[in-house]
């Protein structure tokens, strides 16, 4: 249980300015490549006796409320909220009203709802051709009502398990099948003509609808010095082209795709952005990384090498939020930045610690500004498998966890860029992730 200070809420509760964190305006109705969406509502995920994701066995409970911007709001989870435990995953897609994933039963693909009444399952379909892993793999959405899964048949992408990528494809209004098989990747020739039989659990998966390409990032297992990405045409499901890039090690998601965090996005022209990480040189530990994020260009097979966003920051990029006006929102784990180690190449700073902050990254000037209220940064967080941010109608919602004082979020207006403060969460959990659910406009 972190340590809680009385002064905590009380000094959060006194502050009621906003400050903005750049001078830039919009004019939007809509931000331009940000949701839209009608009825919306927000689920907020926490977990007990520690973080959750992963291989986690926290208690999570879901609780639903309608608005995270009361800043005297407090929610508590006693006598409220869903405990889902035993039947979910953080681990989830979400899309309009539904929850979508491979539950603790292991045994089928499933739609779900999380209700105050407890789990409402809407439809279950065990298993045909294909068996994923629960929580281990990836998607896509090629339509409206269209998703398609990917992950490897290896032994978890270990690299004493040759393998092959599987994808299903689904229609979510019943969850029919539409299609399944594999991508025919195992043995093609990869870097300096080395075929390629170990892959990562799952990769990282968007849909391009411009040319109607699934982009699908993976790893070889046996060489970390890079990554490849694959274009999927996404009505055969039949390899086009496969390119590899070694700017980085590897995406930032390899074993979970986007199941819990967001490692992708995509802007207002259709242009696909991966984050990614590497190993610092002459670290201690392979946990010490730092961040890139790469762009593959609308309509376009291969990486922009002119590109890379992050060049020159520290910190591992846990997860990327689009902003509108060529920005993002980076949540990054830092400990030399949080002040726990005078060097980002010791192991100490590293793993469970307060040792993550958010940030907007300016990719057009690859300038890096940390979020502040008041003029005063955002407290350092606690999580790595977490996603306490999320942007939707013209609002990014970004959620701490920090050491000294109760979760709470914070709320920021992208056509102001001011930042106000939002709900609190009673101390005592650990605040993982928000969810948005509700209809496109």
């Amino acid at each position: 249980m972190k340590k809680f200070l009385i002064y905590g809420i009380a000094s959060l509760a006194m502050l009621t300015g906003a400050t903005a964190c750049s001078d830039s305006k919009d004019d939007p109705k809509d931000i331009a490549g940000t949701p839209q969406v009608n009825d919306l509502h927000f689920d907020i995920f926490v977990t007990l006796d520690g973080a959750g994701g992963m291989n986690s066995q926290s208690s999570i409970l879901v609780l639903s409320v309608n608005s995270l911007e009361d800043k005297d709001a407090v929610f508590d989870f006693v006598n409220a909220g869903t405990d889902i435990t035993a039947s979910l995953y953080e681990e989830s897609i979400t899309k309009g009203e539904y929850y979508y994933m491979i539950p603790r039963t292991k045994d089928c693909f499933g739609k779900y709802q999380i209700t105050p009444e407890g789990i409402k399952t809407i439809q279950e379909r065990p298993f045909a051709k294909n068996t994923f892993k629960d929580r281990r793999y990836c998607h896509a959405w090629t339509g409206d009502n269209t998703l398609v899964i990917l992950g490897s048949n290896g032994d978890n992408g270990s690299k004493s398990d040759k393998g092959e990528i599987l994808w299903t494809k689904y229609d979510t209004r019943n969850l029919s099948i539409l299609g399944e098989g594999d991508l025919g990747l195992n043995g093609f020739k990869g870097k300096d003509g080395k075929e390629v039989v170990y892959f990562s659990t799952s990769g990282l998966a968007r849909y391009r609808a411009s040319d109607n390409v699934i982009v699908y990032s993976f790893q070889d297992k046996s060489d970390e010095t890079s990554f490849y990405v694959a274009f999927i045409d996404a009505e055969t499901m039949k390899v086009k082209s496969i390119v590899n890039e070694d700017r980085a090690e590897f995406m930032a998601g390899t074993a979970y795709g986007e199941l819990l965090q967001n490692k992708m996005m995509v802007d207002q022209n259709d242009n696909i952005y991966i984050a990614c990480n590497s190993e610092i040189p002459g670290a201690e530990s392979y946990t010490c990384q730092y961040g890139a994020i790469l762009r593959i260009n609308n309509g376009q097979y291969d990486f922009d090498k002119s590109f890379n966003a992050y060049s020159g920051h520290e910190g591992k990029l846990v997860t990327i939020d689009y902003l509108g006006s060529n920005k993002c929102l980076c949540y990054i784990q830092d400990p030399k930045y949080c002040g726990l180690v005078a060097s980002n190449t010791e192991k100490a700073g590293w793993g469970s610690n307060y040792n993550c902050y958010y940030a907007i990254l300016d990719m057009t000037h690859n300038s890096l500004e940390p979020v502040k209220y008041n003029g005063v940064n955002l407290p350092y967080c606690l999580g790595t498998f977490a996603q306490r941010s999320l942007v939707v109608n013209n609002k990014a919602y970004i959620g701490v966890n920090p050491e000294h004082s109760a979760p709470c979020v914070y709320v920021m207006d992208l056509s102001t860029w001011e930042v106000t403060k939002g709900a609190t969460i009673s101390d005592g959990y650990t605040f993982d992730m928000i969810r948005y659910l509700g209809k496109d406009k």
